[in-house]
């Protein structure tokens, strides 16, 4: 199916239209970007947002974690022996 310049609108051509549609397209393109940096943005902040909370969180722990290997030393020295013991065998069945 071919067009012909009579079947255009007066005023129309075959090129004229495809300007046209090219320059609409890149208006929505523009369009899009924009909101997708609003978008970044907002979850940029997000995650910000939570990497401080998340630090006050592992601050605050801290001393609580801290006074438990003083109050009871053994038991402390035991689950980080337990612990490495672990997750050396599971990186060993890695291999």
């Amino acid at each position: 199916m071919s067009l012909s310049t009579a079947d255009l609108p007066d005023g129309i051509t075959p090129a004229r239209d495809a300007r046209s549609e090219l320059a609409e397209l890149r208006a929505q393109v523009e369009r899009m970007m924009q909101g997708r940096g609003t978008t970044l943005g907002v979850a940029g902040g997000a995650v910000a947002d939570g990497s401080r909370r998340l630090r006050e969180i592992v601050e605050e722990n801290a001393g609580v974690a801290a006074g438990a290997v003083r109050g009871y030393p053994l038991v402390a020295l035991a689950l980080a022996a337990g612990g490495g013991y672990l997750l050396g065998r599971m990186m060993a069945g890695r291999r």
